[in-house]
């Protein structure tokens, strides 16, 4: 048998094994790429609760400060105008909508996060989400008081930990970026962006 024959029978495997590979970088590509939708997807769930939070939150202060009116056997005037504002923001914000999300955000956390304290922290501020919304919704202070020893966190700590969320998530993504914080995004508005617009009086 001459090189050439040689050749012709090597030349085939070869082309085998790189198909072969291609196709298992391929599939590799494939599920990071699916891995990377469902994370931004979590991040697109916790901004858009990230946005009803401190509402939600105020709601839940009146709800405590006017608790004797919540069985509906007494009430007073000032208690029939926050209960309209409650209600007029929960319908807004929907329960489907809340359930659906929180509901979403659980399966995602829990199928698409490593097991470690990323997937525990994003699971935990999902839960507290539904004890908050929970709380207005059925106008109840049980898991209030028996969870959160009837204060749920400030909004100024959950936004602290969603910001590190963010920064967690992004990471995890593993494409070589950073996020921003609010607060990163307004200085540089009020700073840079406004100034080279030379707008003076923007609002």
């Amino acid at each position: 048998m001459n090189i050439i024959e040689v050749i012709k029978l090597i030349l085939p495997i070869i082309a085998i094994l790189i198909s072969i590979a291609a196709v298992f970088v391929s599939h590799k590509n494939v599920k990071k790429q699916i891995r990377v939708s469902k994370l931004e997807e979590i991040l697109e769930i916790l901004n858009m609760l990230r946005g009803y939070y401190k509402t939600a939150y105020l709601y839940s202060n009146d709800l405590k400060n006017y608790e004797k009116y919540l069985d509906g056997k007494l009430t007073t005037r000032d208690w029939l105008i926050v209960n309209r504002h409650i209600d007029e923001f929960l319908s807004n914000v929907k329960e489907e909508t809340i359930q659906a999300k929180t509901a979403r955000l659980y399966v995602l956390a829990n199928s698409y996060l490593p097991k470690n304290n990323l997937k525990l922290k994003v699971i935990s501020v999902n839960q507290l989400y539904s004890d908050l919304f929970y709380t207005l919704f059925y106008k109840k202070l049980s898991l209030l008081k028996e969870k959160y020893n009837g204060d749920f966190p400030e909004p100024d700590k959950i936004l602290d930990i969603l910001n590190q969320l963010e920064k967690e998530i992004v990471k995890e993504m593993n494409l070589g970026f950073d996020t921003i914080t609010f607060k990163e995004y307004e200085a540089y508005f009020q700073s840079t962006f406004k100034k080279n617009l030379r707008v003076n009086n923007f609002r």
